[in-house]
């Protein structure tokens, strides 16, 4: 048995495989709040309109900007980041889509 079984807290953003000894991060784009997660399946794609960039926190994506599921970096308009709204859209903070 692992040392991080799911008895012990392996830590939010992370889980422990039996078959390691150390814990894993969640890929980016994913979280997990449970702090004995046992399986890369426990670590859920972000929700749209969030952005989880560490793997133990969910944040609104900022007004001005829409955020996919799946977002993970907090540089704006950048690879895996809140995309910029545009001219003629208004996104509210939080927002998964653009709206006219």
């Amino acid at each position: 048995m692992s040392p991080f079984d799911k008895l012990e807290d392996c830590g939010a953003g992370f889980y422990c495989p039996a078959t390691q000894a150390d814990p894993t991060a969640c890929t980016p784009g994913t979280y997990v709040l449970n702090t004995h997660a046992a399986a890369v399946s426990e670590c859920l794609t972000c929700p749209a309109g969030s952005i989880c960039a560490n793997g133990n926190t969910i944040t609104q994506c900022p007004a001005g900007y829409y955020c996919a599921a799946g977002t993970y970096s907090t540089t704006n308009g950048g690879t895996g980041g809140p995309q910029d709204c545009g001219t003629g859209y208004f996104c509210p903070q939080g927002t998964p889509n653009k709206v006219y």
